[in-house]
């Protein structure tokens, strides 16, 4: 496809790429606080909040009811209330 956009010319192809890839090294380097996450597991799950076979995580998953939290703490240990707004 990227070859007939170039109306068939696969050296204005390779050569646009290659004016990208400069352009692109140049934005990069400006910022090299963004760089890719550390190559580790943990790293891995910050970053996509899952690991390849894994299922992906749902960001509008509906989230367990306040005192469902409560029977999973340890038997003995206080709960803190939850604030459900004003009085």
């Amino acid at each position: 496809m990227a070859i007939h956009c170039y109306r068939g010319n696969l050296n204005a192809v390779v050569l646009e790429m290659n004016r990208r890839e400069k352009v692109f090294d140049k934005e990069d380097s400006k910022h090299p606080e963004l760089g890719l996450p550390e190559q580790t597991r943990a790293g891995i799950r910050r970053v996509l909040g899952f690991l390849i076979g894994e299922p992906p995580v749902d960001p509008f998953r509906a989230l367990p009811a306040p005192d469902a939290l409560a029977c999973l703490a340890a038997p003995g240990v206080p709960v803190a209330a939850v604030a459900t707004g004003p009085p």
